[in-house]
C-alpha cells in the first residue's frame, strides 16, 4: 500500500467496564436493551489480516432483519466495500472476502485503506427512522444513556491462509476454447487455474509464470509471450492474454514455473504463493497447447528497459534511483521520503475581499457561513459558524510537497475553557493567476486546481494559560499534493463552539489611532492592520493576514487593543504547514523501434501492483527522426503510433505513512508493423 490500514469502529456506548475487550454487560445499560459486548479484532491490534472477519459480539440475539447497510455501516471514506453481513444469534461478522451476491474477493480490505465501522444508537429524540437501528429480537434497538465509544486496529499486508498447506495447480483453461483438433485459437487467452487463492504479487509472467514458443522449427523458439495478466476476485484463476496473440503457427506452445533453456537460473524462492505464503507444490508443472493457423498475424516487436544499466536514462530530467538503488537493484524507485515543517508568519497583508475595502470602508465581515451580518464591534456573530480563507505564496512554502498537517498558533490568549467544535472542515487548493478572491457573502467557490478537503471532523481546543500556542492538528485525513509553483490556499470552516473561547484579537476602538505600543504610528501604515474609519475593524476570520510591520508575535499584547470573542472559529494566523516530498520523475532517452511505422499497444509494466499504496504514472512521447519532439509527452501510448522513436516518463509517488517507495522492474512495449 502497503501500508496499515485503520479500521475505526465508532460504537455511541457510554464507557464500559469492557472497554479493552473484556466481557460483560456495560453496567449502564439496560439488561433489556441490546449492547454491544466486544469487537474483533481487539481494540489497538496491528498488522491484523486483511481477510480477517469483523466481529461485533452483543449481549442477546440480535434481529437479523435490523442488520443491514444503516444498521451497521461499514465505508472506505464514502464508499462502502465489497463484503457481506453474517449474523448468529448474539454474532455479526462482516467478511470483506465475499460480495453480497456471494461472489469471492480473496483480497478482502484493501491494504492502505481507511476503514470505518459505525453503529447508530437510538437516543431519545433520534430524528432517524427506527429501522435504522440495530435490533435484538424483542424489537427493542440498540441504545444507551450517552457517551461513545472508539475501537480501532490496523491491518498489514498480508492475509489468514485460508486453505491449510501447500497450493496446487488443476490446469489450463482456454477463451476462446479449443477446435475439434484441440487447437486454440492464435489470440486465445490462456487461464493458470490454482487450487486455492494465490497472492497476486506472486505471480510475475516469465519471471516465475512462462508462456512460451515451444516449436523448435520456429524462429521464435522458446521465446516468452507478451501478455497482459489478469485475476479474478476468488484469486485461483490466473489469466495470459497474448498481446499479439502466438503468431501465425500452427505452434506448440508450453506454460510452467521454469523459464525454458536457463533451467541453472531456477530460484524456488520466487514461486507463486498462496496468501499463507506457501510455494507452489508441483512446480515442475508443465503442459503444453497447439495454436491454430492465422495468416493474418502481424509483424510484432518490443522495446524492453529492464533498468540492468542507464544507458536510456535521461539524467536532467531524472530525480528517481535508477538502477543502483541498494534496496531494489536494477529497478526505477522513487527517492526515499524527506519531510520539512515551514513556519508562515502573517507577514504581509492579503485580503480576499476588494482592495478598497481595506482603505477607508468597513471590510465586509462575512464570517458566517450563512447570512452576512455586521456585529458590534469586537463581538462575534452567534449563528451556525464562521469561515477563514487564508493565502499562502509559494515562496513561503519553499517548493512542492504533500501535505500531511498543520499547525496554527494565536496571536493572544486561550481562555481556559477551551473550546469543542461539532464540525471543522478545511480545505487546500492551488490559487490559479486569474482566481477571483472577492466571493462576497462566500456565495462563490475559489477558482482553484485540485480543491482538496482534508478534514471533516469534531475538534477540539484544550485549555491552556499564555498567548502564542500552536494548536496542533492531527494527522490529515486526506493529503494534498502542493505543486510548489502556485499560491496555496486554505480555508477553515467550523460550527460555533460549545464553550466560550477568549481569543485575542487586534482591534481599533471607535475613534481611536495607531498610537503607543510597538504598533506602527502613521495613520496609512495603521490601515494596514485595521480600516481607518471609526468603528471599523478587520477580523482575520474573514480571511485577512495581517502585516505586522515592526511588531513581534511574541512581545506582549499592547493594552486597550485586545477585545475577547467568544466561540471563535480555529483562527489561523501564524502557521506550520508539514510537507513531504513523495514525488519523483524519471524520463528515458528516446528507444529506436527499428520500423518505419509501427503500431503501439498497452505496456507492460512488472510489478502490475505497487505496494504499500504507492503509485506510478507513465506518460509517452514520440518522434520520428529521435531529436525533434513530434508529440509531447500524453497519457495515452496510441497517440505516439507512427513515430519510430519512444520514449516515456515516470512520475513515482512514494506513500507517506507506511514509507512504501514506488517502483518499477520492467517496462516492455509492444508494437506491430508491416
Amino acid at each position: 500500500m502497503m501500508k496499515a490500514t485503520k479500521v475505526l469502529l465508532t460504537v455511541g456506548l457510554i464507557a464500559w467496564a469492557n472497554a479493552c475487550g473484556n466481557s460483560g454487560t456495560p453496567a449502564s445499560a439496560d439488561p433489556q436493551e441490546l449492547a454491544l459486548l466486544r469487537v474483533e479484532p481487539a481494540d489497538g491490534a496491528g498488522d491484523v489480516p486483511r481477510n480477517r472477519l469483523v466481529r461485533l459480539v452483543f449481549n442477546e440475539p440480535v434481529l437479523p432483519q435490523s442488520v443491514h447497510d444503516q444498521s451497521i455501516r461499514v465505508r472506505i471514506g464514502q464508499t462502502r466495500p465489497e463484503g457481506l453481513m453474517l449474523i448468529s444469534g448474539n454474532v455479526v461478522e462482516f467478511d470483506p472476502t465475499v460480495t453480497e451476491q456471494g461472489g469471492k474477493h480473496a483480497i478482502g480490505f484493501p491494504a492502505g485503506a481507511q476503514v470505518h465501522v459505525e453503529v447508530p444508537l437510538q437516543v431519545p429524540g433520534s430524528p432517524e427512522p427506527a429501522n435504522n437501528f440495530l435490533q435484538n429480537v424483542e424489537g427493542n434497538p440498540i441504545a444507551v444513556a450517552s457517551g461513545t465509544n472508539e475501537f480501532a486496529y490496523k491491518t498489514g499486508v498480508g492475509w489468514d491462509d485460508p486453505v491449510a498447506g501447500a497450493p496446487g495447480v488443476l490446469g489450463l483453461q482456454f477463451t476462446p476454447g479449443p477446435n475439434s483438433l484441440g487447437q486454440v485459437p492464435a489470440t486465445a487467452a490462456v487461464t493458470v487455474v490454482f487450487t486455492e487463492p494465490i497472492d497476486p504479487a506472486t505471480v510475475v509472467l516469465n519471471e516465475n509464470v512462462f508462456v512460451t514458443n515451444n516449436t523448435v522449427t520456429s524462429p521464435r523458439f522458446q521465446d516468452p509471450v507478451l501478455a497482459i495478466t489478469f485475476f479474478d476476485g476468488s484469486l485461483t484463476r490466473y489469466t495470459f492474454a497474448p498481446v499479439f496473440g502466438y503468431g501465425k503457427g500452427p505452434f506448440n506452445m508450453m506454460v510452467g514455473f521454469i523459464r525454458p533453456g536457463s533451467p541453472d537460473a531456477f530460484d524456488p524462492e520466487r514461486l507463486p504463493r498462496d496468501l499463507g505464503g506457501n510455494l507452489v507444490r508441483n512446480f515442475t508443472f508443465v503442459e503444453t497447447f497447439d495454436t491454430q493457423f492465422d495468416p493474418n498475424q502481424p509483424n510484432v516487436g518490443v522495446l524492453s528497459e529492464e533498468f540492468q544499466t542507464k544507458a536510456f536514462e535521461d539524467a536532467n530530467e531524472t530525480d528517481a534511483a535508477w538502477a543502483d538503488d541498494p534496496q531494489f537493484p536494477f529497478t526505477l524507485v522513487s527517492a526515499p521520503i524527506s519531510t520539512r515543517t515551514v513556519r508562515i508568519d502573517a507577514n504581509y497583508l492579503e485580503s480576499l475581499g476588494a482592495e478598497k475595502d481595506l482603505r477607508g470602508n468597513c471590510p465586509s465581515p462575512n464570517v458566517l457561513v450563512g447570512p452576512d451580518v455586521q456585529p458590534p464591534l469586537g463581538l462575534p456573530p452567534t449563528s451556525a459558524g464562521r469561515r477563514m480563507q487564508s493565502l499562502y505564496r509559494a515562496v513561503e512554502l519553499g517548493g512542492s510537497g504533500t501535505v500531511i498537517g498543520a499547525r496554527w498558533r494565536t496571536l493572544g490568549t486561550i481562555g481556559a475553557a477551551g473550546a469543542n467544535y461539532s464540525r471543522v472542515v478545511i480545505r487546500l487548493g492551488h490559487k490559479t493567476s486569474d482566481a477571483n478572491l472577492t466571493n462576497v457573502g462566500f456565495a462563490a467557490e475559489y477558482d482553484v486546481d485540485g480543491f482538496v478537503t482534508v478534514a471533516d471532523t469534531p475538534y477540539s481546543v484544550t485549555a491552556q494559560s499564555g498567548g502564542n500556542v500552536y494548536i496542533p492538528w492531527p494527522v490529515f485525513e486526506t493529503f494534498f499534493d502542493y505543486d510548489g509553483v502556485h499560491d496555496l490556499l486554505m480555508e477553515v470552516r467550523a460550527t460555533e463552539g460549545t464553550a466560550t473561547q477568549a481569543l485575542a484579537m487586534f482591534i481599533a476602538a471607535s475613534g481611536s489611532t495607531c498610537g503607543g505600543g510597538p504598533f506602527p504610528k502613521t495613520a496609512s501604515s495603521c490601515a494596514e492592520f485595521y480600516s481607518a474609519v471609526p468603528g471599523c475593524y478587520l477580523n482575520n476570520s474573514i480571511g485577512v493576514r495581517r502585516k505586522q510591520g515592526n511588531f513581534s508575535s511574541d512581545d506582549p499584547i499592547p493594552a486597550g487593543t485586545v477585545r475577547n470573542l467568544p466561540n471563535p472559529a480555529p483562527a489561523v494566523y501564524l502557521a506550520e504547514f508539514d510537507l513531504a516530498q513523495t514525488r519523483s520523475v524519471a524520463t528515458s532517452l528516446y528507444y529506436d523501434t527499428g520500423a518505419t511505422d509501427p503500431d503501439y499497444v498497452s505496456p507492460i509494466v512488472v510489478p502490475l501492483v505497487q505496494s504499500s499504496g504507492a503509485q506510478v504514472e507513465l506518460m509517452w512521447s514520440g518522434s520520428h527522426d529521435g531529436i525533434v519532439e513530434d508529440v509531447p509527452f500524453t497519457a495515452n501510448i496510441n497517440d505516439v503510433d507512427g513515430h519510430r522513436f519512444i520514449r516515456w516518463r515516470a512520475n513515482l509517488k512514494a506513500n507517506y505513512i507506511t514509507g512504501g517507495r514506488a517502483r518499477i522492474d520492467r517496462i516492455e512495449i509492444p508494437f506491430a508493423y508491416d
